[in-house]
């Protein structure tokens, strides 16, 4: 049976104040409320809980069994309602992150440095791998969070559309981008049919960065080059920085090296190559509280573009 605690509380009130309208300034309600909330108290228990006197109430037999676990009741309720409070200001327990490599590669550092600043009691174990491999781990329990390219309703994941990401072509330095007065890098854009022209190095066709761009190239019917497979990012950089060729990967995950000057990169364009990024997490199993505010900290981190600057 459903139980509302506010005429709990106000009988308990009234019965320990002796008065109604005391009760009525503790709970900052008006008298007549309060009255009425016991009186409904009162008819659902089919007894009398209070009887009036010249110097306010007083709790009956039935009343006085009632105060005594009225009191026991709102007690252990407002011991629960702390310790939520508590748990939510400062939750414990580990927390299991799959990332891509794209992303983990500027998200790891940040994303671990805030979660011990603000919960030191949360251990977060992150794993870096190929994105084709993390909804799989959701469903199997092996992660709690994951980021991921790809949206499949079927896996009977909750997944949330953080951001869409720009991809890039990667050259030697020099090759694509140059230096700007104010913005530090100038990024000349590359139309997609012009990749034709440009030796590529790129993941295997299983990994989700390659399935995407095989989406782009298939739709536009572009016919690139492709002179080898690499499906680690850091790899995928150094074969461009050393002039063996080019790659395509996310803007955001070669910032530094642009601006060390190791690489240069160009805008995809006609049309944009974009990436979309979703995070996951099991959606038949309450998020433990900890598992509840990285998945929140991972979405505003991403969104406000850390590590991208």
């Amino acid at each position: 049976m459903s139980f509302d605690i506010r005429p709990l509380r106000c009988f308990v009130v009234a019965a320990t104040t002796g008065s109604v309208s005391k009760a009525g300034e503790v709970l900052h309600l008006a008298q007549p409320a309060v009255s009425l909330q016991i009186k409904g108290l009162e008819e659902r228990l089919n007894v009398q809980l209070l009887y009036r006197t010249a110097r306010g109430v007083q709790p009956t037999e039935a009343g006085l069994r009632l105060l005594e676990h009225g009191r026991e009741i709102l007690n252990r309720i407002d011991i629960a309602w702390e310790d939520v409070r508590e748990a939510a200001r400062n939750p414990s327990g580990t927390v299991t992150i799959g990332l891509p490599q794209s992303i983990a590669i500027r998200l790891t550092v940040p994303l671990l440095s805030a979660a011990l600043q603000r919960w030191p009691d949360v251990r977060l174990r992150v794993s870096e791998q190929s994105s084709g491999y993390i909804a799989g781990q959701l469903v199997a329990g092996e992660l709690d969070i994951g980021i991921t390219y790809q949206f499949d309703e079927s896996l009977g994941l909750f997944t949330q559309h953080v951001m869409d990401e720009d991809l890039v072509l990667v050259g030697p330095s020099g090759a694509l981008s140059t230096a700007g007065a104010e913005s530090g890098l100038i990024l000349r854009n590359v139309m997609l049919e012009e990749l034709v022209g440009y030796p590529l190095f790129l993941p295997d066709p299983r990994h989700g960065a390659r399935m995407l761009l095989d989406q782009y190239f298939s739709k536009y019917q572009v016919k690139v080059d492709i002179r080898a497979e690499v499906n680690v990012l850091s790899q995928l950089i150094q074969l461009a920085a050393r002039g063996l060729g080019y790659t395509i990967v996310a803007r955001s995950s070669v910032m530094l090296e642009l601006k060390r000057g190791e690489i240069s990169a160009a805008n995809i364009i006609a049309p944009k190559v974009e990436r979309p990024i979703f995070i996951s997490r099991v959606a038949g199993k309450p998020p433990t509280i900890a598992a509840a505010a990285a998945f929140d900290l991972i979405v505003s981190m991403l969104r406000l573009g850390l590590g991208e600057s």
